[in-house]
């Protein structure tokens, strides 16, 4: 399948063996599934190679990748000096990466890190009871409160007669904060995907493997 996307026998042979090449033909039939022309699958290929070929410079192996090495291959590329990569060609670099990745990690060859789930505090499962029988709040709706209740208790402590009007007001403001600063980078990763797939691809939903 990786024939599809690379037609150039030097290229094929560099690219597999590259520490990502037993990985590319796989990856490879992924994007062809989802329909990517082979101008952009093979531009995410090339990406895959450039990540594993700074992976291996950086001492990591391919199936050792994890969240902070994408960082930190993102904040490679402004100074990017790897051999055959131009800093002009690195627009969607972090971003391409990051799809293989996510397929490394779908595959089974990345471990996705296991979240671990914390106790609900006593205080806002109290709250969330209290608003579901005498309120009538959906649960949609309390998940909402919910999350607002535990940053507040995360700030607060679970006292409650420690609390006052003006540490109430100051937790209230810095929570708020915080889901405007979420919301801005939901809205710059959004923008960010779209660009990266181009005005033919924005329409195409992208399974979850993907993702």
């Amino acid at each position: 399948m990786l024939e599809w996307f690379l037609r150039a026998t030097c290229m094929l042979d560099r690219f597999r063996s590259s520490p990502a090449g037993p990985y590319l033909d796989g990856f490879a039939v992924a994007m062809r599934e989802l329909g990517y022309c082979s101008r952009i699958g093979a531009s995410y290929i090339g990406h895959a190679v450039h990540l594993s070929v700074w992976a291996e410079t950086a001492g990591l192996s391919i199936t050792a990748l994890h969240e902070g090495a994408m960082d930190a291959f993102e904040a490679h590329l402004s100074k990017c000096r790897c051999p055959g990569q131009r800093v002009s060609r690195h627009t969607y670099a972090g971003a391409r990466a990051r799809k293989f990745f996510d397929y490394l990690r779908t595959s089974g060859v990345v471990p996705t890190p296991v979240r671990q789930v914390a106790a609900t505090p006593e205080l806002v499962a109290w709250f969330c009871e209290w608003m579901r029988r005498h309120r009538s709040v959906t649960d949609q709706t309390l998940r909402v409160y919910r999350r607002m209740a535990l940053e507040l208790v995360a700030r607060l402590g679970d006292d409650p007669s420690r609390y006052n009007a003006g540490a109430l007001r100051a937790a209230v403001r810095d929570v708020q904060r915080v889901g405007f600063r979420r919301g801005a980078r939901l809205r710059r990763a959004r923008d960010r995907d779209r660009s990266v797939h181009g005005p033919n691809e924005r329409a195409r939903a992208v399974p979850g493997r993907m993702a």
